[in-house]
C-alpha cells in the first residue's frame, strides 16, 4: 500500500514569509460556504495539490500488509507522484448545508435556496456571513457527545452504510450484539441504566445495602397507587408543609441535596422541617408490614429494610430532600375532582378544551404598568425582532399597558412580516405609534370628563385609544396567527375574561364567536387601572353566546353587561393563556413593585389600600418564583427578564452596559397613562431592548449564540 502527502515542506523554506503566514494560522478551516486556507491559494489549491494527470512532489509511505491487517515492512521516503485518476466519494463525505444551494450576492451576503418552498411561501434565507456561521456553530457536539458528525450515507440509519462501512463477521461479534440480517446493519440498544454506567461510571442498579445487582418490576405512576405504595412504607404520602420563601433565583444560596436510597426520577425541594420529620424515625408512624391495599400492581415488592439516606441526618441548613415528583406533585382540589399541580402559576379550568400538555410553541407575555411597561415593552420587542425569535412566537398574551403594546403590534403584524417579503421597519410600524401614544396624558382628562360629564371614565380611554392608534379596527382584524389574546378581569364572576380574534370568554359565563369588538375597547379594558379607570363596562347580546359554553354563570345578568376592570388585578404577568399552551414561554415584566413605607397610614382607608397592596405583592412574587422553579426543573423553556434586575448577573457576551441606578430610577417611573417626556421614552427603549438581550442569551438556550447588539437603538440616550 503506497499513501502519498503533498510535500509542502520542499516548496515552503522555514523562516520565509510564507512559513510566518501559514505559522499564523495553523491549519486550514472548511466550512459549508467557503474554505479558509492555511496557505496561500496558489500553493494550497495547485502546487501542493495532487490533482489529476499533475506530476507533484510528496512524501511517501509504502506498506506490506499482511492478511490478517498486521503491517509487516513500512517505509517513508520523498518522492514525484503522477495521479492518473481522481475518486472522490462525494455523497459519503457531504457536508451539512447544500454547499451548491448557497450563492454569494454582491453585497457580500449569502443567498440559501431552499429545496421545498416553506409554508409561507419562502424559497430561500438570507443570510450575513457570520449568521450563517453562528447556525453552524451548533454543530459541533458538546462534551461527551461524538466528535465526529456524519452524513450521507454514513449516518447510522442509512440503508446504504453496510456498503461503505464494513460489518465485522458473526463469530466475531460481541455476544450481546444482533446479528446483522438481510445485509442490513441492526442498530444496538443500550437500556439506560447500562448508558449510564458506560458513560459516567454510576451503577444506579447495584444494591446500596449489599453491592448485588437490584432488577427493575414496575414503574409505578397512578396516584393513588403511589400514596398507597408510601403509606404501606410509612413515607409521607402528602405534600410537605410550605417552605419559607426560596432565595431569589438571580442569586441562589449555595446548598446542597440529599437522596433517599432507591428513589429516583425528578423531585421536589421540602423544607427543613419536613427534612428532619421524615429523617427522624421517631417523627414518623412505624411502618407497616401488612399487604399493600388493593390496587397496588402485583408486581410491586418492597424490601424489609427501610430507606436510607446517603449522607448524615444532621444536614446543614442549606440542605434539600428531593422527594418522587409522582407522590407529592399534586394534590386534590378543595373545590373540583380535580389535581392541581402545586408547581404551575396556574391552573386547569374545567371549561379547558385542551387538558393535553403543552406543545413546542413559544409564548409571550407582556405585564402591565401603565405607559412604562407600554414603552418598555417596546423595547424588548424590538431586540426579539432583531434577533428573529418574536417571527417564531405562537401566542401573545397580554394585560394592561403591555395590551396597548400588544394591539399595535397584533394590528401592525401584516406590515412587519409581510408574506413572502422582507420584514417591515420595526421602528416605524411599532415604535412610532407608541412613542406618540406615550407624549399624550390621557388618564386625568378622562377622570374629569367622565366625573363631571355624560359617559364613563373608560368611555373616555376608549377614544383616546381609537383616536391615536386603532380607530375603527376590531378584534377581527387582529392576525389568525400569531394569537393575541388581550387578558381583563371580570369584576363580576372574578374570573379573566379574554379578548381574542376568535373568541372572548370568560371560563363562568361563557364564549362569544368572532367578536366584533373594537380593539380599543378590548385594550382599554385589559388597562382599566382601578380605581379611578375602572370599571369597563359593555352591553353583550345574550344569543351571542355558545350554548353551554360557561361553568355556571351563563345567565343574565351575566350574559347580557360585561363589568371589567384590569387584567393584571387576575394575572399582572398575563400567563395564564400561555403556560397551558406553550412548552417555551417568554415573560417580559414591567410592573410595579410596593416600596417600603416607615410610616404606614393609620386611618382605615388608607391603611387597607395597604395591606391590598401587601396582598397583591405576594402573589405576584409568589407567581415569579413559580416560573422561576418551572425553569429550573424542565417544565418549561423560555426567559424571564424584569426591569428591576441588574444587566451584570447575566453572563451573555458583549451585552450592553446599563448602569444599575439608572435603571432602578426608570423602574420607579409612576404607573400613569400620563405623557412622558422623548429622553424618558429613549430611556425605557434602550432598557427593555438590553435586558431583554442578556437574558434570552444567557437563559434561553435556542438563542444563546445569537449575535450580541452593537449598540443601544437610541444611542445617545443610554439608560
Amino acid at each position: 500500500m503506497l499513501v502519498a502527502i503533498a510535500d509542502v515542506d520542499a516548496l515552503v523554506t522555514k523562516g520565509s514569509a510564507i512559513d510566518e503566514h501559514v505559522g499564523h494560522n495553523t491549519t486550514s478551516v472548511y466550512t459549508a460556504a467557503e474554505l479558509f486556507p492555511m496557505l496561500p491559494e496558489k500553493l494550497s489549491t495547485d502546487r501542493t495539490s495532487l490533482g489529476e494527470d499533475e506530476e507533484r512532489r510528496a512524501i511517501v509511505v509504502e506498506m506490506l500488509v499482511r492478511a490478517d491487517g498486521a503491517v509487516a515492512e513500512s517505509d517513508v521516503y520523498r518522492a514525484r507522484v503522477l495521479n492518473r485518476a481522481k475518486l472522490v466519494c462525494r455523497y459519503a463525505a457531504r457536508p451539512a448545508v447544500a454547499t451548491e444551494r448557497i450563492e454569494r450576492l454582491p453585497d457580500g451576503r449569502l443567498l440559501y435556496r431552499l429545496r421545498h418552498r416553506w409554508r409561507d411561501g419562502s424559497t430561500a434565507i438570507l443570510f450575513e456571513p457570520q449568521q450563517l456561521m453562528q447556525r453552524l456553530v451548533p454543530l459541533i457536539p458538546a462534551p461527551r457527545a461524538h466528535l465526529v458528525p456524519y452524513h450521507g450515507v454514513l449516518t447510522p440509519c442509512t440503508g446504504w452504510r453496510d456498503r461503505v462501512v464494513p460489518i465485522p463477521a458473526a463469530d466475531e461479534r460481541s455476544a450481546l450484539a444482533p446479528a446483522s440480517t438481510g445485509g442490513s446493519h441492526t442498530l444496538r440498544r443500550y437500556a439506560w441504566a447500562n448508558l449510564l454506567r458506560r458513560v459516567f461510571a454510576v451503577d444506579v442498579l447495584e444494591c446500596p445495602d449489599c453491592g448485588g445487582p437490584m432488577r427493575i418490576l414496575a414503574a409505578i405512576h397512578p396516584h393513588e397507587a403511589t400514596r398507597a405504595i408510601l403509606e404501606c412504607l410509612g413515607l409521607p404520602s402528602r405534600a410537605p408543609p410550605t417552605a419559607p420563601a426560596r432565595p431569589d433565583p438571580e442569586h441562589p444560596e449555595p446548598g446542597r441535596r440529599l437522596h433517599i436510597a432507591g428513589m429516583r426520577g425528578r423531585g421536589r425541594r421540602v423544607s427543613n422541617r419536613a427534612l428532619r420529620a421524615i429523617a427522624n424515625p421517631a417523627a414518623r408512624p412505624p411502618r407497616s408490614l401488612k399487604p399493600p391495599p388493593p390496587g397496588t400492581p402485583a408486581s410491586f415488592r418492597h424490601s424489609p429494610a427501610e430507606p436510607r439516606l446517603t449522607e448524615n441526618l444532621l444536614p446543614d441548613p442549606g440542605a434539600q430532600l428531593i422527594l418522587p415528583s409522582t407522590a407529592v406533585a399534586k394534590r386534590r382540589c378543595p373545590m373540583s375532582d380535580e389535581f392541581v399541580d402545586l408547581q404551575s402559576p396556574v391552573r386547569q379550568l374545567p371549561t379547558d378544551r385542551d387538558t393535553k400538555p403543552p406543545v413546542d410553541g413559544v409564548g409571550l407575555c407582556l405585564s402591565g404598568g401603565g405607559y412604562r411597561a407600554m414603552v418598555f415593552h417596546a423595547g424588548a420587542l424590538w431586540r426579539l425582532h432583531e434577533m428573529g425569535l418574536l417571527r417564531e412566537v405562537t401566542r401573545i398574551s397580554s394585560v394592561s399597558g403591555g395590551s396597548i403594546t400588544a394591539g399595535v403590534l397584533g394590528l401592525r403584524w401584516g406590515g412587519l412580516y409581510p408574506p413572502g417579503g422582507p420584514p417591515g421597519d420595526f421602528e416605524d410600524l411599532i415604535v412610532g405609534p407608541v412613542r406618540r401614544m406615550a407624549s399624550d396624558t390621557i388618564d386625568v382628562g378622562s377622570i374629569l370628563a367622565g366625573r363631571l360629564l355624560p359617559g364613563t371614565v373608560n368611555d373616555r380611554i376608549v377614544k383616546a385609544y381609537r383616536k391615536h392608534l386603532f380607530g375603527d379596527k376590531t378584534l377581527q382584524d387582529l392576525p389568525d396567527e400569531p394569537r393575541f389574546i388581550i387578558n381583563a378581569t371580570n369584576v363580576q364572576s372574578g374570573a379573566l375574561w379574554r379578548f381574542s380574534k376568535k373568541y372572548m370568554r370568560d371560563w363562568r359565563v361563557g364564549e362569544i364567536k368572532a367578536p366584533d369588538l373594537l380593539l380599543a375597547t378590548a385594550v382599554a379594558a385589559s388597562s382599566a387601572f382601578p380605581p379611578v379607570l375602572s370599571p369597563a363596562a359593555f352591553e353583550l347580546d345574550p344569543k351571542a353566546f355558545t350554548p353551554n359554553s360557561g361553568a355556571d354563570l351563563q345567565r343574565p345578568p351575566f350574559t347580557t353587561e360585561a363589568v371589567l376592570t384590569d387584567g393584571g388585578v387576575y394575572d399582572n404577568l398575563g400567563l395564564e393563556t400561555v403556560w397551558k399552551r406553550c412548552r417555551t414561554v417568554l415573560v417580559s415584566d414591567a410592573g410595579g413593585k410596593m416600596a417600603p413605607d416607615p410610616d404606614p397610614k393609620r386611618l382605615w382607608g388608607r391603611h387597607i389600600l395597604r395591606v391590598l397592596d401587601l396582598i397583591d405583592n405576594q402573589v405576584r412574587s409568589l407567581r415569579k418564583r413559580q416560573v422561576f422553579a418551572s425553569y429550573d426543573d424542565g417544565t418549561r423553556d423560555g426567559a424571564f427578564w424584569d426591569m428591576r434586575m441588574d444587566i451584570a448577573d447575566f453572563k451573555a457576551p458583549k451585552h450592553l452596559a446599563c448602569d444599575p441606578g439608572r435603571t432602578a430610577d426608570l423602574a420607579a417611573t409612576k404607573t400613569r397613562l400620563k405623557a412622558m417626556p422623548e429622553d424618558l421614552q429613549e430611556r425605557l427603549i434602550n432598557w427593555g431592548y438590553a435586558i431583554c438581550d442578556a437574558v434570552v442569551r444567557s437563559k434561553y438556550r435556542a438563542y444563546a449564540a445569537a449575535a450580541p447588539p452593537a449598540d443601544f437603538p437610541y444611542p445617545r440616550a443610554g439608560v
